[in-house]
């Protein structure tokens, strides 16, 4: 599990320190913090030393694999719709422009820096681009490995060529003993709005729900979230490759079945996020954005719930960032039932980028909650 996080020159981030993290770790702060920018440092050192992708739905059944740095910078990229003349009324195309690699450094420099401690020791990554022909770009990280009781560090170097279409290939170099170090983040995924609507058509991944059987857990959610008597979900084939899922719903009649696609989306949602864990597996993290999007406050427990009894059986830590006072109230109720560490990350950025990180775990969080203070605005009134 990672005890502690320093980054320089990511993003939005000049310097940010942390440290005393949890196995659940929510995110709060103004809008341009810095929150996603911590994710989003997380995800690249996963990249960098376990080539980590992030799943998509492949037409053939089960998923096909994107890299997650490429995922980075399509997300920070631009969305272009286009449409034929005279196809007006038929179809509308989209497609990506995925962000030179250079928009992911602080005023859009050349370097930037991700140091990360585990109980194991600590890496240090120090990553710099350099502009090749063709928009491409050249990435060199340098590492260094520091493990518990030793004195003096293991450096490895690593390069690889990031194309103008945000793929990357020809990697040289191996991270070596900084795996053993930050073995976590070997199995890591980031889960926005729109890997959350993707993971809903993994086969795959289904079936590793119902094997595990963490299928029960999220019928009882569900049930919680949405007022319904949820009794189960099955999947059904239509043809090779693909499946729908049906939802099981007892009413005065019996029980009915509706496509999980009429699902209301704050459901579909709260699947998702047993679908994210189950995918990253014992021992992993998770990342996760706003995962309060589309949700009824009401919804709120049943999802927080979900999340931590998830987080326990699979053993995984989670980063969380949120807006929302009801998600971080419910994820430290959630987290105090199945005895978990929660903490509780107020970020509040400068102009200049140097980002201020306020830790406080949970009983110290439900006591400033319970005299009715708005823990989102705490590093502004103290």
């Amino acid at each position: 599990m990672l005890e502690a996080v320093s980054i320089r020159n990511f993003r939005a981030i000049r310097e940010l320190e942390v440290s005393g993290l949890g196995q659940v770790d929510v995110l709060v702060g103004r809008a341009g913090s810095g929150k996603s920018s911590f994710l989003e440092a997380l995800a690249f050192a996963s990249y960098v030393l376990f080539r980590t992708s992030v799943p998509f739905p492949s037409l053939e059944g089960g998923s096909s694999r994107l890299p997650l740095i490429s995922y980075l910078l399509i997300r920070r990229g631009q969305d272009y719709l286009s449409v034929s003349p005279g196809q007006e009324g038929h179809a509308i195309l989209s497609s990506h422009s995925p962000a030179p690699i250079s928009r992911l450094v602080f005023g859009y420099g050349k370097h930037f820096e991700i140091d990360i401690s585990s109980d194991a020791g600590s890496v240090a990554a120090s990553i710099t681009i350099f502009r090749a022909g063709r928009q491409n770009f050249d990435v060199s990280c340098e590492l260094k490995v520091f493990k518990k009781g030793k004195t003096s560090p293991i450096s490895r170097k690593l390069a690889f060529l990031l194309r103008n279409d945000g793929l990357p290939e020809g990697r040289t170099g191996s991270p070596g003993e900084a795996r053993e170090i930050l073995s976590s983040l070997g199995s890591l995924m980031l889960v926005d709005h729109e890997v959350a609507r993707r993971l809903l058509g993994l086969s795959d991944v289904w079936r590793e729900l119902f094997f595990g059987n963490y299928d029960k857990l999220v019928v009882e959610a569900l049930s919680e979230a949405l007022g319904l008597r949820v009794a189960d979900l099955i999947t059904i084939p239509v043809e090779p490759g693909e499946f729908d899922v049906l939802v099981g719903i007892e009413g005065e009649r019996g029980k009915i079945r509706i496509y999980l696609s009429d699902l209301a989306e704050g459901g579909r949602r709260l699947i998702a996020m047993a679908l994210a864990s189950t995918l990253v597996g014992r021992g992993g993290t998770l990342l996760v954005e706003e995962p309060e999007a589309h949700l009824h406050p009401l919804a709120m427990l049943p999802l927080a719930r979900l999340s931590a009894r998830m987080f326990k059986a699979l053993e995984q830590q989670a980063f969380i960032t949120t807006h929302s006072l009801e998600m971080a109230d419910a994820l430290s109720r959630a987290c105090s039932e199945e005895g978990l560490e929660f903490r509780t990350i107020f970020l509040h950025r400068e102009p200049d980028g140097y980002v201020e990180a306020r830790v406080l775990e949970n009983p110290s969080y439900r006591e400033l909650r319970d005299v009715g203070i708005d823990l989102r605005v705490v590093p502004e009134i103290l």
